[in-house]
């Protein structure tokens, strides 16, 4: 199992969402360029949060090996029907 886990599925979605919260810092050493737009709010927490999951969900679903990194395989099956029940075919 851990041979299919590789340390860039956290790691690399954590530094883009630190990259991303960079312009909406509004902190007394360093200002984004777009904290003045929004009136002085810093949102960085937000973007960051929202960018984090957005990645990491993303890195999640790539698969290697054929498989993503929750071990489902990189194509469904098709599910098969009970017997005697009948699946109209799109």
């Amino acid at each position: 199992m851990l041979e299919e886990v590789s340390w860039w599925r956290g790691l690399i979605p954590y530094a883009l969402a630190i990259g991303c919260e960079i312009p909406f810092i509004d902190q007394t050493f360093y200002t984004g360029p777009l904290v003045k737009p929004l009136g002085g709010v810093d949102i960085s927490w937000v973007v960051g949060g929202v960018a984090g999951f957005v990645l990491y969900m993303i890195a999640m679903s790539i698969p290697i090996g054929g498989k993503t990194a929750l071990g489902r395989p990189q194509v469904e099956p098709e599910v098969e029907s009970a017997p005697g029940v009948k699946i109209a075919s799109p």
